[in-house]
């Protein structure tokens, strides 16, 4: 999951975590963890820091997609 998420870094991004909610914006960063997505969609000034074993889906724009 991390090394796939660290290809979707600068991306916008829809995360789903566990619980059902989903949360869109900029994926900023991934650590050992946690992901860090900015921008948060709806939510002017809003960050958010997920960790990674609460992911249970993402969702990214893949066509034109370059690794």
């Amino acid at each position: 999951m991390e090394d796939n998420l660290k290809s979707l870094v600068g991306k916008h991004v829809y995360v789903t975590i566990d619980k059902g909610q989903t949360l869109a914006g900029i994926l900023k960063a991934v650590g050992k963890n946690l992901i860090h997505l900015e921008k948060l969609d709806g939510k002017d000034f809003f960050d958010a820091m997920i960790r990674i074993e609460d992911i249970s889906a993402i969702e990214a724009k893949f066509r034109d997609f370059e690794r």
